[in-house]
C-alpha cells in the first residue's frame, strides 16, 4: 500500500489540515507539539477506525482526539493498492455512531474492494498487531508478538518473494538510517539538524539580545517622545503666554492711543466751544477765514513797518538827546533857530551871487 494524501477536518489539536506524501519516504520535522503524533494516530484512525470503549487518559484513543469544540470529527484518507486508488472516509461521533465509505478516486463512486475493517484488508494486520509493527506510536512503543503478526510471519516464510521484499525492506531501512546517523563518529541528518538547532539556538540567543536592545532603545524612544512632548507643550505655553503678552502690548497701546485721541478729541472740542463762543454770530465759512486771513497779513505787515519807522524816529531822539542834553530847545527857540536859518539861506543865495566869500558872508552874519 502507498499513502497518497490526507485532509484533516478535526482530529485532536489539528482541523482543516491536508497533508500529501512524497514518493518513498515521507519526513514531517516539526517541533515538540506540532501534531505529528496526531497525523500518525489519524492515519492508523482512518484504516481501522476508533474503538468503542471506556478506557481512561489517553488510551480512550475516542475521547483523546475529540475535539474541544465537540461534535464529530474525522477526515479522509487517500490510499493506493494494487487495486487501485481508494479514498477513506470516516465520521466519528463522541456518542460511537461512526460513519465510513470507500470511494474509487479513478471513478469517484462507492467502492467495495475494502471493508470497514480497511487496514486488516490490506495488512492482514488486526489493529493491535499495527500498533506492534507498522505503526509505533510515541506514547507507547511495544514490539510484542501477536497471533497476527505470528501468522502473518509463518505465511512470509512460505512465500519467498514475500520474504526478499521483507529482505529489501530491511536493506532500505538500513540505508535509510545511516543518512540519519551513521554507526561511528558523526554525520548523517540528525547530526546535521543537531547542528542546524544548535545554530538556531545560536542565533535565537543573538536575536534575543537584538531584542533587549531593542527593547531598551524603544523604551528610550518612548522615554525621549515623552521628553518631547513635554517640551513642546512647555514650548507651546511659553508660546502663548508670548502671544498674550504681545496682544497685552496692543491693547495697551491701542489704550494708550486712545486716550490720546479722547484728549485730541476734549482739545479739539473745547477749541469749538472758544471758537463758538468768540464767533457769536456764526463759525466763519472758509472763503471768510481766507479773507480774514489776508487781513490779518496785512496787519502784521504794517505792524512790521510802523515798527521799523518808530525804531528810526527813536534813533534821531536818542541822537537829538545826546545833542542837547536835559535841555532841549523850545518851540520858540527852533522857530528863532529857523527864521535865523532862513534868513542865513537867503544872505548866503545873495552873497553867491554878489560873488562874496564864505568868510565875508561869516563877518556880515555876525554883525
Amino acid at each position: 500500500m502507498k499513502l497518497l494524501s490526507l485532509h484533516i477536518d478535526a482530529f485532536g489539536k489539528l482541523s482543516n489540515f491536508k497533508l500529501d506524501f512524497d514518493a518513498g519516504l515521507t519526513e514531517i520535522m516539526q517541533e515538540n507539539g506540532y501534531g505529528k503524533s496526531t497525523v500518525a494516530a489519524f492515519i492508523k484512525a482512518m484504516l481501522y477506525g476508533l474503538p468503542d470503549n471506556r478506557k481512561r487518559g489517553i488510551a480512550n484513543e475516542r475521547k483523546f482526539y475529540a475535539p474541544w469544540s465537540g461534535g464529530d470529527f474525522g477526515g479522509t484518507l487517500d490510499i493506493e493498492t494494487e487495486k487501485g486508488k481508494f479514498r477513506i472516509e470516516r465520521r466519528f461521533s463522541p456518542s460511537g455512531k461512526d460513519s465510513f465509505e470507500l470511494l474509487s478516486l479513478e471513478t469517484g463512486l462507492s467502492a467495495d474492494d475494502y471493508s470497514e475493517n480497511t487496514g486488516f484488508d490490506i495488512f492482514g494486520l488486526d489493529a493491535e498487531s499495527y500498533e506492534k509493527s507498522t505503526y509505533l506510536p510515541q506514547r507507547r512503543v511495544e514490539t510484542e508478538m501477536t497471533d497476527t503478526i505470528g501468522a502473518r510471519l509463518t505465511g512470509l516464510l512460505e512465500q519467498s518473494d514475500d520474504m526478499l521484499n521483507f529482505e529489501s525492506a530491511v536493506e532500505n531501512i538500513m540505508k535509510r538510517r545511516k543518512e540519519y546517523q551513521v554507526y561511528r563518529g558523526r554525520g548523517g541528518l540528525l547530526d546535521d539538524a543537531r547542528d542546524e538547532i544548535v545554530a538556531c539556538e545560536n542565533k535565537i540567543k543573538e536575536y534575543e539580545g537584538f531584542l533587549q536592545n531593542a527593547e531598551e532603545l524603544r523604551a528610550r524612544a518612548a522615554e525621549l517622545e515623552a521628553q518631547a512632548q513635554t517640551e513642546q507643550s512647555a514650548a507651546e505655553t511659553l508660546l502663548e503666554k508670548q502671544k498674550e503678552e504681545n496682544e497685552l502690548k496692543l491693547a495697551r497701546k491701542d489704550y494708550e492711543n486712545y486716550t490720546e485721541l479722547l484728549r485730541d478729541v476734549e482739545n479739539a472740542e473745547r477749541e469749538y466751544s472758544a471758537a463758538k463762543a468768540f464767533f457769536f454770530k456764526g463759525i466763519p465759512e472758509k472763503d471768510e477765514t481766507e479773507r480774514a486771513q489776508k487781513l490779518i497779513s496785512s496787519i502784521e505787515y504794517q505792524k512790521s513797518k510802523l515798527n521799523s519807522d518808530n525804531s528810526q524816529k527813536f534813533e534821531r531822539f536818542e541822537e537829538l538827546k545826546r545833542k542837547f542834553g536835559e535841555n532841549p530847545p523850545t518851540a520858540y527857540d527852533i522857530n528863532i533857530a529857523a527864521v535865523k536859518a532862513d534868513t542865513l539861506a537867503d544872505r548866503k543865495a545873495e552873497m553867491e551871487k554878489e560873488a562874496i566869500s564864505p568868510r565875508q558872508c561869516s563877518t556880515l552874519y555876525a554883525h
